[in-house]
Parts: structure tokens; C-alpha cells; sequence
């Protein structure tokens, strides 16, 4: 596997990770809190971890090679730079993390050396 996709495989594989320990820190925070709405709690916490879930997904197709997967990945982080960016904007400082991560992500599936081991 090539280096710049390795880098965004390993990238992917902590966001799956990050996005499951918090979706699990927040779900222990709502149960020991009495919570005014737990409707949109409850449907945070599955987005939350249903990104980790599509971020392993997409690491281990990528591994296998799967083209469609690096397509996908390219196309969600896409939609999450704007969305980081307004959180950014917010005054949610901890968005830029997630934002260079996006654009990370993105400049490493982008790549030719990518492109060439997911379209084998």
C-alpha cells in the first residue's frame, strides 16, 4: 500500500475510534443525566457513531483496494470541510482539527499513487 494511502487508512482508522469513544462518552453522560431532550441526544450519539462505523468501513475497503471507498471517503470529507468550518466559525476552536484532517484525507486518496492501488 502506498505510503499516502496508508497515511489516510491509519487517518480514517482514528476517527473510527475517536467518533466511538465519544459516541460511548456521551451515551454514559446522557444515561447519568437527566436529559430535557433525550430524542436529540439519542440521535447525536448514533451519528456520532455511525461516522466511526462508516470511517472503519472505508478504511478497510480501502486497504482492499476498493475504489469506491476512496470515492466515498473523498466525497464525505468534502462535505465535512464546510461543516467544520462553520463550527469553526462558532467558536468551536477544536473544528480545525477536524478540518485539516478533512483536507488531509482528502489530498491522500486524491493522489495518483491512491488512485492507482484502488483502481488496481
Amino acid at each position: 500500500m502506498p505510503g499516502k494511502t496508508k497515511a489516510a487508512v491509519i487517518i480514517l482508522w482514528i476517527g473510527a475510534a475517536l467518533a466511538c469513544v465519544g459516541g460511548l462518552l456521551f451515551l454514559v453522560a446522557l444515561n447519568s443525566v437527566a436529559a430535557s431532550d433525550g430524542g436529540i441526544a439519542t440521535l447525536l450519539i448514533v451519528i456520532v457513531l455511525a461516522s466511526g462505523a462508516l470511517n472503519a468501513l472505508f478504511a478497510i475497503a480501502i486497504q482492499n483496494r476498493q475504489n469506491w471507498a476512496r470515492i466515498t471517503a473523498i466525497v464525505l470529507c468534502a462535505i465535512g470541510i464546510p461543516l467544520q468550518a462553520i463550527n469553526l466559525f462558532s467558536g468551536d476552536v477544536s473544528a480545525v482539527l477536524g478540518l485539516a484532517l478533512n483536507i488531509v484525507i482528502i489530498v491522500m486518496l486524491a493522489s495518483e499513487e491512491s488512485k492507482a492501488w484502488c483502481g488496481r
